[in-house]
């Protein structure tokens, strides 16, 4: 006996193309029957083909028995399901009572639904056990890696008029994913994610609750330490046509972060989150600068970092895109791990905007260093605005005993590669005595001081746009060209020129320890070029000040001290009363020096026999002349030199 209908349809669920057959059997065997639908849809998922076949069919006027019941659906997109178990329908109030186990594309399943047209019902489904590299068949799954474990249990309370509510609890143990990408991944990830819902098939609202204990999880360029910083996410949830809107959102890691906000995900766009409202209300350091900020600042100033202190501030995204964030600081401690710099009470707060004009920013700080410098208390303001920065009052720093003055700052392109920036500045004296102590330098005598017109940098080139000039042992310092590739990089090359005009040779020996000397003494050192500091070549020339009145004599130990270190120690001494007395008068002296390829190409002030170059060049009686006669000297031995003769 069969049965042909073309179809039943509610919102919940639909069905067409239904054909019943019946086998009423005889006195040996028992009534059979065999449903099958043409297709199938819960909800909005069409699940293609269905048939269920009864082994035993009870029919009486009160209710319908299937045992022994077969479910088999085969949808060609969708895995194969195999049920087994027991179905009951009464007809009077049209409850429907169904229990059945099978695989899901060998997946052990459980299904349970208990339902009536006047009442609703119950439907539980149950995953004990899903291994996730037998997914790869889904759609968009099968260039991932996936491996581990997952299990699924449900509970969907269905109301007569079509709506539901329930709870979905998914879980899953060493799990290790990645995308085809390798932007997405996980490695021995435990989880587990309860949703709680309430709509019907348009609309869904609830809550979510995602607790994270162990293993690895990357979002690039996020890579989250579970082990170390378990996470718990709770937000109410809104569900409707593709989207999900995630409200009274919290995140607490602790540890590391305590979060709260509201987002939306749009699953079909790209990207898929559309907008972020995001509050920190603690990032804890250090922690949270190596997982939240140093994977965004790889490349920058500020990529390798140790901090201690909280931060807390604010963050907005609109179709994945950053458009405003701000940062407060408060009692933070920065320290560069490559030692370039270090900041200690560091408070204030930063403002960013993608478009708009945002509110100033200020930064503070109680004392800093730089390269060894020591830098006092200092405040700074300034506005951020898309990829620009720019001072918004002059900017006052102690620097050992004197003070930098900024007037102008300007810079574009933040934290990309065509970062460039421009600095207009004044430089009040700094006690060279001072700076030579934070820089582990013999005792220098004088001051520094000047005015840089402007300081550029573009391209990664540091370019000083003006002089610079210093007071130093009672002459001038000139600096007309200074040039930095790569400052902060880890092998920085720089390139100057340096005048030395009218030094009194007297504070210099006796600063260094040489033996005393007096007079005037220029310098010229052109192409100067220092490789990560040390240099590599330069072409220098150091000569007594032409037209000096100044008294020019010299001690017998600075005249032992430069035959040492001229030509690499093979100088000549020409005197017979070197012992006899204490100082001699020069005319003049000098030395000139040409590195290349760690070799030093030596002269002095004036030819002399036997390819001979005057170190020294005496006058009266009693005379001494210092004479070179080696010309190409290995640089370090030449160091080691100077070292000897100046400790």
């Amino acid at each position: 006996m069969g049965l042909t209908i073309g179809g039943v349809s509610n919102p919940a669920f639909g069905i067409r193309d239904i054909d019943v057959r019946l086998d009423l059997g005889n006195s040996d065997t028992a009534p059979s029957g065999h449903l099958r639908l043409g297709n199938l849809r819960i909800g909005d998922q069409e699940l293609g083909p269905t048939e269920v076949s009864c082994g035993t069919l009870r029919l009486t006027t009160a209710a319908l028995h299937c045992s022994e019941a077969s479910v088999r659906i085969s949808d060609p997109g969708l895995p194969t399901v195999e049920l087994r178990g027991d179905i009951r329908r009464q007809h009077a109030s049209g409850a429907l009572a169904v229990s059945l186990e099978g695989v899901v594309d060998d997946h052990a399943v459980r299904l349970g639904l208990d339902w009536s047209a006047a009442h609703g019902g119950t439907l539980q489904l149950a995953l004990p056990s899903v291994a996730l590299d037998t997914l790869q068949d889904l759609p968009g799954l099968a260039d991932w890696w996936l491996e581990g474990e997952a299990r699924l249990n449900a509970t969907v309370n269905l109301d007569p008029d079509g709506s539901t509510s329930g709870t979905l609890v998914i879980s899953g143990t060493g799990l290790t994913v990645a995308s085809p990408d390798g932007r997405t991944a996980t490695e021995n990830l435990s989880l587990t994610a309860v949703f709680g819902l309430r709509g019907d098939w348009d609309e869904q609202r609830g809550t979510l609750r995602l607790r994270a204990r162990s293993g690895l999880a990357y979002l690039d360029p996020v890579l989250l330490d579970l082990d170390n910083h378990p996470t718990d996410i709770v937000a109410t949830m809104t569900n409707r046509r593709g989207s999900t809107w995630l409200e009274q959102l919290r995140v607490d890691q602790p540890g590391l972060l305590r979060g709260r906000g509201q987002a939306r995900l749009d699953w079909d766009a790209d990207p898929v989150l559309q907008s972020l409202r995001l509050r920190v209300d603690a990032l804890t350091l250090p922690a949270g600068y190596d997982t939240y900020l140093q994977p965004f600042l790889i490349g920058t100033l500020f990529d390798s970092l140790d901090m201690e202190g909280s931060l807390s501030g604010d963050l907005d995204v609109n179709r994945g895109t950053p458009d405003h964030a701000q940062l407060d600081l408060a009692s933070v401690t920065v320290s560069d791990r490559r030692e370039r710099y270090a900041f200690e009470g560091v408070g204030g707060r930063l403002v960013w905007s993608r478009h708009a004009t945002p509110p100033p920013s200020v930064l503070r700080w109680e004392q800093a260093e730089l390269y060894r410098l020591g830098l006092g208390e200092a405040r700074l303001d300034f506005s951020l605005a898309g990829d620009s920065l720019r001072l918004t009052r002059p900017f006052r720093l102690p620097v050992e005993d004197g003070t930098l003055h900024l007037q102008q700052l300007e810079a574009t392109g933040l934290g990309g590669d065509n970062f460039t920036a421009s600095v207009q500045a004044r430089l009040d004296p700094i006690g060279l005595p001072a700076l030579s102590r934070a820089m582990g330098w013999p005792l220098l005598r004088g001051r520094l001081s000047g005015t840089v017109p402007s300081v550029t940098y573009r391209g990664g080139v540091l370019n000083l746009d003006g002089t610079l000039e210093a007071e130093v042992f009672d002459g001038r310092l000139t600096i007309p060209r200074f040039r930095i590739y790569e400052p902060m990089g880890r092998f920085p090359v720089l390139e100057t020129d340096i005048q030395l005009r009218e030094l009194d040779l007297r504070q210099i020996t006796s600063t260094f320890e040489f033996g005393r000397i007096t007079g005037r003494l220029d310098g010229d050192i052109t192409g100067l070029e220092l490789l990560n500091w040390e240099p590599v070549a330069f072409d220098a020339r150091f000569y007594s000040t032409p037209g000096s009145t100044a008294q020019r004599r010299i001690s017998q130990r600075a005249i032992e001290n430069i035959a040492d270190l001229g030509g690499g120690g093979s100088a000549l001494v020409t005197s017979t009363f070197l012992r006899l007395f204490d100082e001699f008068r020069y005319q003049r002296l000098g030395i000139q020096c040409r590195l290349r390829d760690d070799v030093c190409r030596m002269s002095g002030v004036g030819s002399a026999d036997d390819d001979g170059y005057y170190l020294v060049r005496g006058t009266g009686v009693p005379r001494v002349d210092v004479i070179g006669f080696t010309r190409d000297v290995d640089w370090p031995t030449l160091l080691e030199q100077l070292r000897t003769v100046t400790q």
